[in-house]
């Protein structure tokens, strides 16, 4: 999270509450990062609340809107189709490479390592061989191993795609399924795992 969320959770958690550079890192990482945006966003309402408390003027215009848009339940087929509830059920059309890579996410609320790609190669082939189920599948495990080669960008790449993809698709409301995360930490999406129904 950004210094922002660390400033929000100093505010109502810190023992003075008081706006002040600390000495250590803003409250607890681990808990911001594991935030969802819907709670981010109630967190940083509370902030306001204290702030306008202590006189400070922050009211923010309504006419732009809630700073995060409220998520749209995904359906995740057992072909691994993605269905998106906006005026019924529309379909998020996606490359197979990054069906696998968004499933991957979706399967992992808590988040992937970036270094420990690997790990998750049978994962991935078996999703790969559902999405792709007439691919050859010396071809298939070509494709994953080339994803996920050490020392290799490509699995960086592919969530740089993914999320390119899904702003085309989506717009604005797509930050909640795109992935986040900063270097070393895990890299997961923000979308609260009760969005998310399974066939």
């Amino acid at each position: 999270m950004g210094i922002q969320a660390r400033v929000a959770w100093e505010i109502l958690f810190g023992k003075t509450g008081v706006l002040e550079e600390p000495e250590v890192k803003y409250g607890d990482s681990e808990r911001l990062d594991l935030l969802s945006a819907r709670e981010l966003f109630d967190l940083l309402q509370k902030v306001q609340e204290k702030l306008q408390e202590k006189g400070y003027d922050v009211s923010i215009d309504k006419a732009d809107g809630p700073i995060s848009p409220e998520p749209q339940t995904l359906h995740i087929s057992k072909d691994y189709r993605i269905l998106i509830d906006c005026l019924g059920l529309k379909e998020i059309t996606l490359r197979p490479l990054l069906r696998a890579v968004f499933i991957l996410f979706l399967r992992h609320p808590e988040g992937i390592r970036i270094k420990e790609k690997q790990a998750y190669r049978e994962e991935l082939l078996d999703i790969y061989a559902h999405i792709f189920p007439n691919l050859d599948p010396d071809i298939c495990r070509e494709r994953i191993d080339r994803l996920i080669a050490p020392g290799q960008n490509a699995f960086s790449e592919n969530l740089s795609h993914l999320n390119r993809a899904l702003t085309s698709i989506l717009g604005p409301d797509a930050s909640p399924y795109q992935v986040y995360g900063s270097n070393g930490r895990p890299r997961r999406i923000l979308l609260d795992p009760v969005y998310v129904v399974w066939e």
